[in-house]
């Protein structure tokens, strides 16, 4: 039996993740998206599949001064920085490069869907994937490894 599940975002991306953890309910996504169920993530819920949230520092406060920021790891390979724009391509490429870690800029209007280690660009608008010291831009419909 599969399913899908959806964590919007508005707040503290911290703050989420410790009600996640509070509420037993870290578990049960991944056996969820283990037996193929969708998960999705709208701004701090899209931070949660990845596997830090670290890159929230610079977007939340961390209300509850979390310290475990370990994230769902649903998206393996990728972290996710949402609401972005190209304001944020010099900090994201900073970021990406100082973490050793893929990040992908995703705007409002768009985002990856990530399945067995492909992602594809689903919305409106393109991603920016920066890796290291470089970005790549990816545009709707288009695919990629992500692993």
């Amino acid at each position: 039996m599969t399913g899908t599940i959806h964590l919007g975002g508005g707040g503290d991306t911290s703050r989420l993740l410790d009600h996640v953890r509070g509420a037993g309910f870290e578990q049960a996504v991944r056996e969820l998206v283990a037996r193929g169920g969708d998960y999705g993530g709208g701004s701090a819920g899209a931070i949660l599949a990845c596997s830090d949230i670290g890159v929230a520092a610079g977007l939340d406060e961390n209300e509850g001064g979390l310290t475990d920021l370990t994230g769902l790891d649903l998206v393996r390979g990728l972290e996710v920085l949402p609401h972005y724009d190209d304001t944020q391509a010099v900090a994201a490429r900073e970021w990406s490069s100082r973490q050793a870690r893929t990040l992908v800029g995703v705007p409002e209007r768009s985002g990856p869907a990530v399945r067995d280690g492909d992602a594809e660009v689903v919305g409106h608008e393109s991603v920016a994937v920066f890796d290291g010291g470089g970005v790549t831009v990816r545009r709707p419909g288009e695919r990629w490894r992500t692993s």
